[in-house]
């Protein structure tokens, strides 16, 4: 919750980090997986710089999950935040060329997924932290107006 805020102010840059159109329809196993891997890098790379490790930790992992639950194949990305790469300037990884597809059986949404995820998790994040605030002011709110009645009583 401590990292929402920089996680806001990072939206527009996120934009950079959806990957080559269509990038999930190939099967070929090295391009998805390192097309996933530039995702994850570009992700962490701008939360990083701008919020420090242990929010872009936490971003990595989000990324991690999300990309996982949508995508059909393998790729056991177990790598240290120190081995990271940059994906080039502001994370862009969009131009990347996808390389040609025989058959394709992968869902062709993954893109859409895995944003729409961190979409909702930078809502999610917001949402706890205005509920949040309300809450502080109210319990504020209710402790002045005990005082004031405390000092009315007295």
């Amino acid at each position: 919750m401590k990292y929402s805020r920089c996680y806001r102010d990072l939206h527009q840059e996120y934009g950079g980090c959806v990957g080559p159109k269509d990038w999930a329809k190939n099967q070929k196993r090295i391009f998805v997986c390192q097309v996933y891997k530039q995702l994850e890098d570009c992700y962490y790379n701008l939360t990083l710089y701008t919020c420090g490790n242990n929010a872009a930790e936490n971003m990595k992992q989000f990324v991690e999950w999300v990309t996982n639950s949508v995508i059909t194949v393998d790729c056991g990305l177990e790598q240290n935040s120190s081995e990271r790469r940059s994906t080039g300037q502001n994370g862009d990884i969009s131009s990347m060329d996808i390389p040609a597809e025989k058959s394709s059986s992968a869902n062709p949404h993954l893109p859409l997924y895995i944003s729409i995820g961190i979409i909702l998790l930078i809502v999610i994040i917001t949402i706890i932290f205005y509920v949040k605030k309300w809450y502080a002011n109210r319990a504020k709110s209710n402790r002045a107006e005990e005082e004031a009645l405390l000092r009315n009583n007295s």
